[in-house]
């Protein structure tokens, strides 16, 4: 599958959407703090436009390495701290992979 600019454009706007229609509420926030938040592996496209992508869908990104690898964090809704941010993460990677994406979620503990 080719990587476009406008197809970054429509999952992240997907993976944003994805993300508020499964906010549970603040009163489904319960368990531990942690820092989920989707990934993406999309090799051999320039950080610069999927930067780019993610202004045009409202997101943020950051490039990292993570198991040796690069790692592209997207920055979808992710409210609360525990139970509802990592429902949240899950319905954005979902609506990521649903796109063709190769899309992970980084879960960690506080």
């Amino acid at each position: 599958m080719k990587i476009t600019k406008e197809l970054l454009v429509d999952a992240f706007k997907a993976a944003r959407d994805a993300a508020l229609q499964a906010d549970p509420g603040e009163d489904c926030d319960t368990g531990t703090c942690n820092m989920d938040t989707p990934i993406l592996r999309i090799p051999r496209v320039r950080f610069a436009l999927i930067q780019e992508a993610a202004k045009e869908a409202q997101l943020d990104v950051s490039e990292s390495m993570w198991l040796g690898k690069r790692a592209i964090f997207l920055y979808s809704p992710m409210f609360g701290q525990a139970l509802r941010r990592t429902m949240m993460a899950e319905a954005a990677k979902n609506a990521l992979a649903a796109k063709g994406l190769d899309a992970r979620v980084y879960y960690q503990m506080d």
